[in-house]
């Protein structure tokens, strides 16, 4: 069940820190970087198999992917992280967030042609994560946001969660979680081209209900179309006594 919100409800908080404005720098250095197999990368790596996935899906040559660290670092910390070596094997363009001459995100755009080329082969193989090809459609092109004002659906469900598995292995919701935690509860993601009573009918969308007390979809058009995801409130009590392992 949808119903209609106000978008002023979904203003997103970001996490508080004395961080007030951010140099943004172009990462020269990560073309030093040896680069690794692409279809390896998005077959290990949960975090650029999504990033891969939100951009590819969405069908915008330019779309940017946005970081930010909850602690800043310096150049050795930062280029030492194991994903962050990834990111030119994935991305074209890279940047830097830096205040007071740290590191404090990381933003990365145009997926790599290589990079295309194996998540397309990867997904007819069926061997992209199931949650990140049900909710994001291929190639979807966003509706023209100028023509209609967007307006926000809540989807309306009392889901429980009650298994670990439910979660564990879903790399989009595992994804969408760990966003939150670090966006004071809120996230959002781009999701284009489904229509309402699609929505409606999708199991998937329902999934999400289960850990998450509130799930948004804003879109536009004369014949609505989506734009943007939006979970906030994640079931953190449910979610870590599921997470408690008993000797």
């Amino acid at each position: 069940m949808l119903k209609g919100v106000q978008l002023e409800e979904l203003k997103m908080e970001h996490y508080n820190d004395s961080r007030t404005s951010y140099n943004f720098q172009r990462a020269s250095f990560f073309k030093y970087i040896e680069k690794s197999d692409c279809r390896e990368i998005l077959m290990t790596n949960n975090l650029l198999q999504v990033l891969t996935g939100i951009v590819y899906h969405n069908g915008i040559e330019n779309m940017p992917i946005t970081l930010y660290f909850q602690e800043e670092m310096n150049f050795t910390e930062f280029v030492n992280i194991p994903t962050i070596r990834l990111f030119p094997s994935i991305f074209k363009n890279i940047r830097t967030f830096i205040f007071n001459k740290k590191i404090v995100g990381i933003w990365a755009s145009t997926l790599l042609e290589e990079a295309k080329l194996a998540y397309e082969q990867l997904y007819r193989e069926d061997k992209i994560d199931n949650s990140i090809k049900a909710i994001f459609r291929i190639n979807t092109i966003l509706p023209t946001l100028n023509r209609k004002p967007s307006t926000a659906f809540e989807i309306i469900s009392d889901e429980r969660l009650d298994k670990i598995e439910d979660f564990i292995n879903d790399k989009l919701v595992m994804y969408l979680l760990w966003e939150c935690d670090r966006n004071n509860g809120c996230f959002g993601v781009p999701l284009s081209g489904w229509k309402l009573e699609e929505i409606e009918r999708s199991l998937d969308f329902l999934k999400l209900k289960k850990f998450f007390n509130r799930v948004f979809v804003i879109g536009c058009g004369e014949i609505w179309r989506s734009t943007h995801l939006i979970v906030k409130d994640p079931k953190t009590e449910d979610i870590n006594r599921l997470s408690i392992v008993l000797d």
